[in-house]
């Protein structure tokens, strides 16, 4: 089974430079696309590491933000 195609609009310059730079515009949305999940993920995974430390300590938690 192939991979699904979609349609992705760009600034005509951002394009320009991507194709003046010879790259492959697949690969470079492939690559930023796992590397903003895997942050996106990290992120999570910090916060909850926070929480489960402040759970920990007899400190006071800090106010929920609006």
């Amino acid at each position: 089974m192939g991979m699904p195609k979609v349609r992705v609009t760009l600034p005509k310059p951002l394009l320009d430079k991507v194709e003046a730079h010879g790259l492959s515009l697949s690969e470079l949305l492939e690559k930023a696309i796992r590397r903003e999940i895997l942050r996106q993920d990290l992120l999570v995974s910090d916060g909850e590491h926070v929480v489960g430390l402040l759970e920990r300590t007899d400190e006071p938690r800090p106010a929920a933000r609006c």
